[in-house]
């Protein structure tokens, strides 16, 4: 009785010890104005954004940088991630989720760039702004690794002062785009089209996609 006692511990306290560990590695909650890259590169993991706080890094350096599978990316109302580059920047991934209710923004290119990515989620809801001076949501690849699979639901505002609001950089990426009643898609760029997708891309519009004339 007494070993199978000391068993049964060992194996209860190795679990209590281990598994918090590998889940929440690298995992965030950002409560207050941060300057620090944040690096996700475990499974699993996530970054949150809230209480009005800011996550904002400098002139080449990615605020969220995901390489870790099944990551969760969320900025809450009022609080922001931006970059001078890419805010959030998820490479060679497979199901990252960006939910946005409050802002992401660059001032330099992306605001958010899924390169050779598998299943990744993006929603900007009600009150959202996800912004860049260039290509705000950018679907590229990774050698010949396409971008396939994406979702992109948008309730708030997506905007670019130039190039695409959304810009897919390859015909073969693929994306599901969903822009539905109050939301607003634009840019200013008279050069480029507001959306540029793959060519087996769906677009879905109940609200409003436009050239926005300075």
């Amino acid at each position: 009785m007494k070993k199978k006692f000391l068993y049964f511990f060992q194996i209860f306290f190795t679990i209590l010890i281990l598994i918090p560990n590998q889940s929440l590695a690298d995992s965030n909650t950002i409560t207050s104005d941060s300057s620090t890259q944040q690096a996700i590169d475990g499974d699993g993991e996530f970054l949150t954004v809230k209480d009005n706080s800011t996550l904002a890094t400098g002139a080449t350096t990615k605020a969220a940088n995901v390489t870790g599978d099944s990551v969760d990316v969320t900025v809450e109302s009022g609080s922001t991630i931006s970059a001078n580059t890419v805010a959030v920047f998820g490479n060679d991934t497979s199901d990252l989720t960006v939910t946005n209710s409050g802002t992401i923004t660059a001032s330099g290119t992306n605001a958010i760039d899924v390169r050779g990515t598998t299943d990744a989620t993006i929603t900007n809801s009600s009150g959202g702004t996800i912004s860049s001076n260039r290509n705000t949501i950018r679907i590229s690849k990774t050698g010949s690794n396409n971008t396939t699979g994406m979702t992109i639901t948008n309730s708030g505002t997506i905007t670019a002062s130039s190039g695409s609001a959304i810009f897919a950089s390859d015909s073969n990426s693929t994306a599901t785009i969903t822009n539905k009643i109050g939301g607003e898609i634009t840019n200013s760029d008279t050069s480029n089209a507001t959306i540029r997708a793959g060519a087996s891309s769906t677009i879905v519009n109940s609200g409003t996609i436009k050239k926005r004339y300075r």
